[in-house]
């Protein structure tokens, strides 16, 4: 039998290791492309959904407008100045009950947004065109408010509002 010397076994046992470690790269190698080709998929999906975006965007702002309208609140079923809908405040413009849409309902001038249309409101969120009002004239916007405190406490502010483009501007 063939005797072994400790160089050669230190470096049988260094080329172990080197060949294992090599081993390890080529793994954490090979993954690391595969990551990178997902990435790479990943990012051509984010920019056809970009595009698409882009288009549905362009096809928005072809249907809707922006504008800076002043806006105020008023308290139909709180009535402690007695403003609102002479006397009565219990149905709006459009026939709809007040109680049932004080979250969800504007008052607008119907000649800049039709009466039925849905506007977005700075701060405020979603709402639809269901009253109107004998200060609300042009670019104003008056908010129906549960309480005549939370009227006052909002007071009056220029906002952007968006809104269709059929409504007259």
């Amino acid at each position: 039998m063939r005797r072994l010397y400790p160089s050669t076994i230190i470096l049988l046992i260094t080329t172990g290791i080197l060949i294992s470690l090599c081993m390890g790269v080529h793994y954490k190698i090979n993954n690391l492309e595969q990551r990178i080709s997902t990435i790479q998929d990943q990012q051509l999906m984010l920019s056809k959904d970009q595009a698409r975006l882009s288009e549905a965007v362009l096809a928005c702002l072809d249907s809707w407008q922006v504008s800076t309208f002043e806006t105020s609140a008023y308290s139909p079923l709180d009535d402690q100045n007695g403003l609102n809908s002479w006397g009565d405040g219990s149905v709006m413009y459009s026939g709809a009950a007040t109680a049932d849409n004080i979250g969800t309902a504007v008052s607008v001038d119907p000649d800049v947004i039709p009466i039925g249309s849905k506007v977005y409101i700075e701060g405020i969120g979603w709402r639809t065109a269901m009253d109107t009002g004998g200060a609300i004239d042009g670019y104003r916007l008056d908010i129906p408010m549960q309480t005549f405190d939370q009227a006052m406490e909002y007071g009056v502010k220029k906002v952007v509002v968006l809104y269709p483009k059929e409504a007259k501007s």
